[in-house]
Formats: C-alpha cells, sequence, structure tokens
C-alpha cells in the first residue's frame, strides 16, 4: 500500500479496530441473511446489512436525490426541445 493511501486511510482502520467486538451488527446474522438470499429467487440489488449500514446508505440515496433534484431543471434543458421523453413509469 502507497504512503497515501496508508495515510488516508489510518483513521478509518483505526475507526474499524476500535469497534471490533462492540460493533451492533452480528455477524452470525449477517451470513445467514446472505446464504438465504444466495438460495431466493428474490435478491436485492444492494441490501445493506445492519442498522447502521441501513441509516448511511439511506442518507447518501436522500442526499443524492436531493442532488439530481436541485439540478434537474439544467438537466432536463440538455434536451432537444421538440424531444420525446422515452423514460417509462416505474
Amino acid at each position: 500500500m502507497s504512503d497515501s493511501y496508508r495515510d488516508t486511510l489510518a483513521p478509518l482502520r483505526a475507526d474499524m479496530a476500535g469497534a471490533d467486538g462492540v460493533q451492533e451488527g452480528d455477524p452470525v446474522r449477517a451470513a445467514g441473511i446472505i446464504v438465504r438470499l444466495a438460495h431466493s429467487e428474490h435478491v436485492p440489488l444492494r441490501l445493506p446489512l445492519g442498522s447502521e449500514a441501513v441509516e448511511r446508505l439511506s442518507g447518501v440515496y436522500r442526499r443524492g436525490l436531493a442532488e439530481v433534484e436541485r439540478w434537474a431543471e439544467i438537466a432536463r434543458s440538455a434536451d432537444f426541445d421538440d424531444a420525446v421523453s422515452v423514460v417509462r413509469p416505474a
């Protein structure tokens, strides 16, 4: 690992090491969920496991959606004036 990455990742690695054994997530339960999903017909594209993961990922998605909405009008102005939308409702 280069010195640049080592310096950048040092605080994260220290935080992770400090949480070992006291984290709220149960790795055995997480493994069971993964195994069940591996044998399931319906598998999510992403599945944050544990409360912290759900909260962090939800926050990232909310901020990302807010950013898209903030710039939507400008983004849409890149279309041709007579363009027909090909977006289909979900």
